[in-house]
């Protein structure tokens, strides 16, 4: 948590504030320091790198500047696809979830924090706990005629509250339907996820033919 202080007064500080220099607001545990200057920018610096500047967010009228809460540190992405897979998952009990077979094909377009295999295993690389988005969109037929299949995500294996979908495939095995997952799950430091899918009817294999999965921090303060 961040405390109050002002800024230097310009009679304590003339000299100082003429040549632009950085005055010390506020450190914290000895390790992270915020500095304001007199063009009203802010920067944060952890063990005197700079993590953080944003400019022009502070008046040049020298009053009391008041900082509360902590800071939002940058928060993990992902995005992973699979396009036009021809590999079926093989499902082989009735209402046992699986991970979906992706035929060692995921690209990853965009990753800060995560990183994902070609199966589609995504690993949080990051230091903070934090929330994130999930949502997968998946394109996917039955082998057999008439099945139901449950899509959800798992995180270390066990199954995310929430993000169960269901597809019925009502005519034939060349019909391809397609659903979504949204959930948000919690994660720390190697925690996992990957999207698994059961058959609800026999058991009977399937493939999922297009598949995008992101995953996607959230703020950790409010």
């Amino acid at each position: 948590m961040l405390t109050r202080r002002s800024i230097p007064s310009r009679k304590r500080n003339k000299a100082a504030y003429d040549a632009g220099a950085s005055f010390d607001v506020q450190k914290m545990v000895g390790v992270e320091t915020i500095n304001a200057n007199r063009a009203g920018d802010l920067k944060l610096q952890r063990n005197g790198v700079d993590k953080m500047e944003v400019t022009d967010v502070l008046t040049t009228s020298l009053q009391p500047v008041e900082l509360k809460g902590d800071f939002i540190y940058q928060k993990g992405a992902l995005e992973a696809y699979c396009q036009d897979n021809a590999t079926e998952t093989v499902i082989a009990t009735i209402n046992t979830p699986v991970p979906v077979n992706l035929g060692a094909a995921v690209v990853s377009s965009y990753a800060v924090g995560l990183t994902v295999t070609t199966a589609g295993l995504v690993t949080y690389n990051g230091a903070r706990t934090r929330r994130f988005h999930c949502g997968c969109t998946i394109s996917a037929k039955a082998v057999d005629i008439k099945e139901q299949l449950t899509f959800a995500v798992f995180k270390n294996g066990i199954l995310v509250p929430g993000s169960k979908v269901q597809l019925f495939e009502a005519k034939d095995e060349a019909e391809i339907n397609s659903t979504a997952i949204h959930s948000m799950p919690e994660m720390s430091t190697g925690d996992t996820l990957q999207v698994y899918v059961e058959n609800n009817t026999n058991a009977g294999d399937v493939l999922v033919t297009n598949f995008n999965l992101f995953v996607l921090g959230l703020p950790n303060t409010i």
